[in-house]
């Protein structure tokens, strides 16, 4: 606590006639903390608000990273150009991959792709030797590329077989199945990859060990899928089909026996939802850039954190210009977000008009497709061709939060270099005022040793004038 310059003054001159009774380190600190409290409560507020500054900067960046999500939900054909896909029976389904043409299609599953499959037992148990304990060799032949390949077993058993051929990584899986039967219930089951062209053949030395062949119980062709699109008929060795409707995945599960009619109609429902959801993440990220540049408001602990810092009107003002331009990529008809129904109030909020949105996707969804994503997916930014509206923002975004040169960056590391200055500056005050400390210690120790000499004096003068007066009396 500081105590007063008049005040110690009156406490030393008190004390004077009353011997040694200042605490001297007491008074040492007050008068210290007297001397630099207005540097360290300066200092002190600095730290505070730098901090806060500091604070502020990482709440801007995590916000617009926020925002930066929502417009990259639209940057790209397959975000914004969803589609409904419908068929008229069983046997396929379907998963959107990229941007998809609507329109209609005609499709027959006439057969599954299947893998090859073939087992060889049974055996009386797991660890049954095979071959009077001597290693087995298998030999595998695969026709997807014509090589013969050899097993070395050196574990006789039948988990040692299944070991050994998953082992060599060929592509076939073995595994051991348990079927229940009382005597020789083990047997070991084979499957390839699926399609014709991943047929195998494999055979053992040993006579304890065969596998069936073609014709064989047990015995099960690989094949390929086998499918009508359009009145074109088409082979995969695959169930998985990614090459025929441009940007779809077809996946087919069972034989439909006759045509199915596919029809592939837009779905506006789901960038609708998403330019909902920006407009709700734009508001957001504007609220809390006032709230940082406000003066006057006390709604969390970092409001008005960033009140005199140019950065905030400088990011709002460059966000806002970008949303509100032309797509680098306009569409036939529109090209602004505010023709989609993504526009500004009174008040600088951003709002949707869903049914002005509804009215130009049911007239040119494709355009709202164009102009948002360039009708794109996840093109490179060094193609150096314009991208759509959504990453025309994105990059404005970018070069705010970048990491290495973003103004946010920037900001954020001289706050850092200046708050590190203060802090050294209240070290070294710090330093100073232990010295200063130490000079009002030995100033007033000196005083008390005087006080003291004094103290003495007074003593003896008093016993001089008491024997005087004795002996007058005498």
């Amino acid at each position: 606590m500081s105590v007063s310059t008049d005040s110690i003054g009156a406490s030393i001159i008190n004390s004077l006639g009353n011997g040694s009774g200042i605490n001297i380190d007491e008074l040492a600190t007050n008068l210290t903390n007297a001397e630099t409290a207005a540097t360290k409560a300066s200092l002190e507020s600095s730290v505070e608000k730098t901090e806060l500054k500091i604070s502020g900067y990482s709440y801007i960046k995590a916000q617009l990273s926020a925002l930066r999500d929502s417009f990259d939900q639209l940057n790209d054909s397959s975000d914004v150009g969803s589609v409904n896909i419908s068929a008229d029976g069983s046997g396929i389904s379907f998963d959107q991959t990229s941007a998809v043409l609507t329109g209609q299609h005609s499709i027959t599953v006439n057969s599954l792709a299947a893998a090859q499959r073939t087992i060889a037992g049974g055996f009386s148990s797991r660890v049954a030797e095979l071959n009077g304990g001597s290693a087995i060799t298998l030999t595998v032949t695969l026709d997807s590329d014509s090589s013969v390949n050899t097993i070395e077993v050196d574990s006789t058993t039948p988990v040692g077989v299944v070991s050994a051929i998953n082992d060599a990584g060929l592509g076939i899986t073995a595994s051991l199945i348990d079927t229940g039967d009382p005597a020789n219930p083990y047997y070991i089951a084979l499957v390839g990859e699926t399609g014709s062209s991943n047929s195998f053949s494999i055979t053992s030395d040993s006579a304890d060990l065969a596998f069936a062949s073609s014709g064989e119980t047990g015995f099960v062709a690989a094949q390929d899928a086998s499918l009508d699109v359009n009145g074109l008929t088409i082979t995969s060795d695959s169930n998985e089909i990614t090459d025929v409707i441009a940007g779809v995945t077809m996946t087919l599960t069972g034989a439909t026996g006759v045509a199915q009619n596919v029809t592939i109609n837009s779905d506006p429902s789901t960038v609708k939802a998403k330019l909902e959801n920006l407009a709700v993440v734009y508001n957001d990220t504007v609220d809390l850039l006032n709230e940082l540049n406000s003066s006057e408001s006390t709604t969390f602990e970092y409001s008005g954190s960033l009140s005199n810092d140019s950065i905030v009107r400088t990011i709002l003002t460059q966000i806002r210009s970008a949303v509100t331009a032309e797509s680098s990529t306009p569409g036939t008809t529109y090209g602004f977000f505010s023709d989609i129904g993504v526009e500004f109030n009174e008040f600088g909020d951003m709002t949707f008009d869903d049914t002005k949105f509804d009215t130009v996707a049911s007239e040119s969804f494709e355009d709202i497709v164009t102009l948002l994503s360039a009708d794109t997916d996840n093109q490179s930014v060094f193609a150096g061709e314009p991208m759509g509206l959504a990453y025309d923002v994105m990059s404005v975004i970018d070069s705010v939060i970048d990491t290495s040169d973003g103004v946010l960056t920037t900001r954020t590391q001289s706050s850092t270099a200046t708050l590190e200055d203060y802090t050294t500056q209240l070290e070294d005050l710090a330093s100073r005022m232990e010295m200063i400390k130490t000079r009002y210690i030995e100033q007033f120790a000196a005083m008390e040793a005087a006080v003291n000499s004094i103290n003495s004096t007074k003593d003896y003068l008093t016993q001089q004038f008491e024997m005087l007066a004795n002996m007058g009396k005498d």
